[in-house]
């Protein structure tokens, strides 16, 4: 007879799809593949206070009726973590884990308020050596989220950050610890009226999209270079106050900012290498963008067109 696993530890994947099998692993501390919570019936609440770690993904998703997960002592996940598409979920919870190397995706979660993930250091972190889809953070298209602080101690996401589709979230606060990380996208934050908290972030690219509330880009980390530069549709847009330390791009898009009218806050700009598109931009001048493209001599391409008129909008 073959020596079997202590009671302890759930060998192989586990997909929890009824409530028999989520009371077999009540008292699983260790899963050697993935744990799999999905498209559960009549379950509204999981929790799993034994559980330390999951050695494959942990995926919740298309839970219908689930209102709350707590996995208080899970500490690490050794691929990716999925909770998406769980309409009735409000509380997630998983206070102890540290480290989530792949993806690490919380979207289309409706009544989703705030999440606990206070101990977490570090997504995405597998190497870009590594064979396969490169790896990222993603909170996106959660209608009710209202905070990022259950993130304050994240420090790294090198595969990049996406923060997108998040109506009521108002602040970046939570992701004041952030720091490492290549590229960081934040965009249809209805409510967003500050990009404060992310001051210290080091990555190289920054993508500001569809932040309706937005008049300034105060908050963006204080450095004097970048790869890109990208700021598209941001209605309320007045200027580029929060990047006047830049001196070096290798590329700047800025196009359908409609009460844009100035560039005078990239006035330090020395040089921008590759591409530089200016378009769209209803409220800035024509003759404006023209002599701010002019100043430069990027090595690819430059469209600067479509933008208003002779004259800029009155503010």
């Amino acid at each position: 007879v073959e020596d079997q696993a202590p009671a302890s530890i759930c060998d192989g994947d586990v997909q929890v799809d009824d409530d028999s099998v989520l009371q077999e692993m009540t008292s699983c501390t260790r899963i050697l593949g993935t744990l799999a919570i999905e498209e559960l019936d009549g379950i509204s609440s999981i929790s799993l206070p034994e559980l330390r770690a999951v050695e494959g993904d942990l995926k919740i998703a298309s839970n219908s009726l689930l209102q709350s997960v707590e996995l208080p002592n899970l500490e690490t996940v050794g691929v990716s973590m999925l909770v998406r598409d769980n309409a009735a979920l409000v509380d997630l919870r998983l206070s102890a884990l540290v480290e989530v190397p792949g993806d690490l995706h919380i979207r289309n979660n409706d009544l989703l308020e705030s999440l606990d993930l206070s101990s977490l250091l570090s997504a995405c972190t597998v190497p870009e050596s590594h064979e396969g889809p490169t790896y990222s953070l993603m909170i996106s298209s959660n209608d009710s989220l209202l905070t990022l602080d259950g993130l304050s101690n994240l420090f790294a996401a090198p595969g990049g950050v996406e923060i997108r589709n998040n109506p009521r979230l108002a602040s970046l606060e939570g992701l004041s610890n952030l720091v490492d990380g290549y590229s960081i996208s934040v965009s249809e934050s209805s409510s967003l009226v500050c990009l404060c908290g992310l001051e210290s972030f080091a990555g190289r690219s920054i993508g500001i999209f569809d932040n309706d509330l937005l008049t300034n880009l105060e908050g963006l980390p204080t450095v004097d270079s970048l790869d890109s530069l990208t700021v598209s549709h941001c209605d309320s847009l007045l200027s580029f106050d929060g990047v006047s330390s830049l001196k070096l791009l290798s590329g700047l898009i800025i196009e359908n900012n409609d009460s844009l009218s100035s560039l005078e806050s990239l006035m330090n700009l020395e040089t921008i290498e590759n591409s530089l598109f200016i378009q769209d931009n209803s409220c800035m001048s024509q003759l404006e963008a023209t002599s701010f493209a002019a100043a430069y001599d990027p090595s690819f391409s430059v469209e600067v067109e479509n933008n208003g008129h002779l004259y800029p909008c009155a503010q």
